[in-house]
């Protein structure tokens, strides 16, 4: 019923969010791309340290990820892999280890799933 009010009033002075402030256009540009520059360089740092090779984690043991990887290789040529709750895998993977550092017992559970993982991704459900 009004609505035609609405159009027959038009605003006198209508300018966008950027010219109603105090500086000027030019100002507003300088600005703009001062950001701009600061963010292109946050990112070229950031794609920098990325890029670099950091290494294995601090946590990270080669010789029991190695035992495991070779007594997989082992057991896929000499008999059949179920996961790492089958004991054989495991026993093995721990002889090998202990042959090679010297520590008896040890729990290589986590290197057991890393070497089936990488070699079989289907049998992570298993896991």
């Amino acid at each position: 019923m009004f609505g035609w009010l609405l159009f027959a009033t038009t605003p006198t002075k209508f300018s966008p969010v950027f010219l109603m402030s105090k500086k000027s256009f030019e100002e507003s540009i300088r600005e703009h791309q001062t950001r701009a520059n600061a963010f292109v360089t946050k990112l070229k740092r950031l794609r920098e340290v990325c890029a670099r090779n950091i290494g294995l984690h601090p946590n990270y043991d080669l010789a029991k990820n190695l035992s495991a990887e070779f007594a997989y290789g082992l057991m896929k040529i000499l008999s059949k892999i179920t996961g790492t709750e089958d004991k054989a895998f495991r026993m093995i993977t721990s002889l090998l280890y202990e042959a090679v550092s010297g520590e008896q017992d040890a729990d290589l559970k986590r290197a057991c799933d890393a070497a089936i993982r990488h070699s079989y991704p289907y049998l992570i459900s298993e896991l």
